[in-house]
């Protein structure tokens, strides 16, 4: 089973019942298809960075979970369908997790680089002083 982080916004024009039926069918779907939800976050009803449709502020919503790869691809179909949901979107964490992990290892391999190039180029450059003494 894969990871996945599916985050969306829901209208600021939907009740509070509205929003509680929307998440409800979210949670089951997960469930009725064998994932497994892992972490919910709410991030409340936030200003939006630019206008969507004719709206300028959004409710935040964020699930965690692991799964098939069906998953995610009906979610978003079905988000693509509901006026409910202003944008979506969904991150496979394991593929995630792993790139931040070769970018930690370059950037350690780089810094240890540039700790051993001083050496090099003082090695360098006394050779090329004992080259000019022999000369």
């Amino acid at each position: 089973m894969r990871k996945y982080e599916t985050g969306f916004i829901l209208s600021p024009e939907l009740s509070e019942e509205e929003i509680r039926d929307f998440l409800s069918g979210v949670r089951k779907f997960i469930e009725d298809s064998k994932g497994l939800i892992i972490q919910e976050e709410h991030w409340g009803r936030r200003a939006l960075a630019y206008k969507i449709g004719k709206f300028l502020e959004g409710n935040y919503y964020f699930f965690l979970y692991e799964g098939d790869p069906f998953i995610p691809k009906e979610l978003e179909r079905r988000f693509r369908q509901s006026e409910k949901v202003i944008r979506y979107l969904t991150i496979r964490m394991d593929e995630h997790l792993k790139k931040v992990e070769k970018m930690k290892k370059l950037k350690e391999k780089k810094s240890t680089k540039k700790e051993k190039e001083p050496e090099k180029s003082e090695i360098s450059f006394e050779k090329l002083e004992e080259e000019e003494k022999n000369e």
